[in-house]
């Protein structure tokens, strides 16, 4: 692709650069409606198994094993799972795959639209803008010889300081922001003066962004020469012409599901925020809060709801990213383990079996319970229990504390779980859980792609981590803002726009006074004081605190741009809030 933008053969390299994205991205449309939709589905959740190392429905005997070795003469169950998967997958006929190019696009563009698409390089950037007026080449073609992977990198006495690598840092206490500030100011420089003569000669006043590769991880929505456009996601250029192509979609209730581990008071201004805007467009609401939030819930409102809402913790292992997961409820009591203590106690002593060996890692099989993992070592361990129940319970510890168990619900349950009838609209409102990992094997992985794979419209998630209170914070002045961006239809609904008022939610927020936040806090706090008290009081000593911080606590864009939208920007909701 950089070598065809090197050459001047911009169109060629626009389409290059879809065709580098994964066949099952591509192929989303045509498989929803395919006749082999219902085994890819089946294979998927049988691989999912094999994952966990939970044995397989299957009468076949194949070792339990995820990879192929490569000096063994078995070739284990899952590799021949997965050569059937890729088999059907290659075996969608071709006339489904669209040829997606810059004339295909810019058909799709009104005027005051354009597409950007970015290939990130280790020696140079490439960037395509592709506006409505354009046929045979893009409006903007150019190299980034100034910026590139290994500028962003940082590299100082050995050390990766760059905004990429800071995301791949674990530790709660790192400070990212300087890498983020550092990133926007470096990027921006770049990538303003070859493209904003272009923007403001056409128009535009919506980019949808296709980043490739590692520019996945970059947010543009937080770039000054972006700051006055609204700007949305697509994965690839396939899925954008799918996207323009269907009408918005209309949404007849929602659900929230929010502190599933109960430790995140400020949630409940979440919960109060959805409650207090979808309830005022007409929708029902299903409220899964706390104990209520766990995996039977949250996948029966999969099955159900039209717009999901999650306010809870998520965990992204950066190197795997089908093992993205909401940290939900565990459940106790509905199967053993019944308890964290339970959990904690249970011995990899416990079984006579030898271990079962799955990707170079022991597991044991824990009769009438599951299957038990361990990782790290007494300073710093995590244990996983594959339950025969479905259920993965999750918990930390180190030498001096154990940490809360949760029940992980990951990538691939979700893609496995997936039904004909999914959310249109998910809010992921928690931490990282929009990056989609490190990996090069396919760039867009996790949770944002699983759930864009199994059929939902628009997903709006965090980049990177922020605190519950500014989440919260944010999540309210989302909601506030729908009511300013909905337009009348002649049946009584109203068409609402999500980016404009993610856009407008985050520029306000980065202006918001500390007295202005704690406000929104203690009407949150007021609203809920009936049905949760002591989180409504926990919320109220919140705003208490929101009093004595910075007087503008959200200017940094660490603070306010962590959230964007992936995928469809409108829906229509049944009426207009009184």
């Amino acid at each position: 692709m950089i070598s065809l933008g090197q050459l001047d053969r911009w169109a060629e390299a626009f389409e290059y650069a879809e065709h580098s994205k994964s066949l099952r991205l591509r192929y989303r449309s045509a498989l929803q409606t395919s006749s082999d939709r219902e085994r890819l589905q089946a294979l998927e959740r049988e691989m999912y198994r094999l994952r966990r190392g939970v044995p397989s429905d299957s009468s076949d005997n194949s070792p339990l094993a995820m990879v192929l070795n490569p000096v063994s003469s078995e070739v284990t169950r899952y590799s021949l799972l997965l050569e059937e998967y890729r088999q059907l997958l290659s075996g969608v006929p071709d006339a489904e795959l669209q040829r997606v190019g810059v004339q295909q696009v810019a058909a799709r563009l009104r005027p005051d639209e354009a597409v950007l698409s970015v290939v990130a390089g280790h020696e140079q950037c490439l960037v395509m803008l592709v506006t409505a007026s354009d046929s045979d080449s893009p409006a903007v073609g150019t190299l980034l010889d100034d910026w590139n992977l290994a500028t962003d990198a940082q590299i100082n006495d050995g050390v990766c300081s760059g905004w990429l690598y800071s995301l791949a840092i674990l530790d709660p206490a790192f400070d990212r922001a300087p890498a983020l500030d550092s990133f926007i100011e470096k990027f921006d420089a770049a990538l303003a003066p070859r493209i904003k003569a272009s923007i403001e000669e056409h128009g535009i006043r919506r980019l949808t962004v296709i980043p490739h590769d590692f520019m996945r991880l970059a947010p543009f929505w937080a770039l000054p020469c972006l700051r006055d456009l609204q700007v949305t996601l697509e994965i690839c250029a396939a899925t954008f012409l799918d996207q323009g192509a269907n009408l918005a979609a209309r949404i007849s209730n929602a659900a929230v599901v929010s502190d599933p581990l109960l430790d995140l008071p400020a949630a409940l201004a979440d919960t109060s925020a959805v409650i207090d805007a979808l309830s005022a467009f007409g929708l029902p609401i299903d409220r899964l809060q706390g104990l209520k939030a766990d995996r039977s819930n949250l996948q029966r409102v999969l099955k159900q709801t039209d717009w999901l809402h999650y306010s809870g913790h998520g965990h992204i292992p950066l190197t795997d990213p089908l093992e993205a997961s909401l940290l939900l409820n565990p459940a106790w009591g509905s199967s053993k383990p019944e308890s964290a203590d339970e959990f904690w106690s249970i011995s990899t002593a416990a079984s006579d079996d030898p271990p079962v060996m799955i990707d170079g890692k022991g597991r044991i099989q824990i009769a009438g319970i599951g299957v038990l993992e361990e990782l790290g070592d007494a300073a710093c361990r995590e244990r996983f229990l594959h339950c025969d129940d479905g259920r993965t319970l999750w918990g930390t510890a180190d030498e001096a504390k154990r940490g809360c168990v949760a029940d992980r619900y990951c990538a691939a349950q979700l893609l496995s779980d997936a039904d004909e009838h999914m959310p249109k609209v998910a809010n992921l409102a928690t931490c990282s859980l929009g990056a989609s990992g490190f990996t090069d094997v396919e760039e867009w992985q996790g949770l944002v792609a699983a759930f864009h794979l199994a059929g939902v419209n628009s997903i709006i998630a965090g980049l990177w981590p922020v605190s519950d209170v500014a989440a919260a914070v944010f999540v309210q002045l989302f909601y506030q803002e729908m009511r300013e961006y909905s337009r009348d239809n002649a049946d009584g609904s109203v068409d609402v726009d999500l980016c404009a008022a993610l856009s407008e939610a985050s520029h306000k927020m980065s202006t918001l006074s500390r007295d202005l936040s704690a406000s929104l806090l203690q009407r949150a706090a007021r609203r809920e004081r009936a049905a949760s008290p002591r989180e409504a009081l926990q919320l109220e000593l919140i705003a208490v605190r929101m009093r004595e911080a910075d007087e503008y606590p959200f200017t940094s864009a660490y603070q306010h741009a962590a959230f964007y939208l992936l995928g469809q920007s409108r829906v229509t909701l049944p009426r207009r809030p009184l």
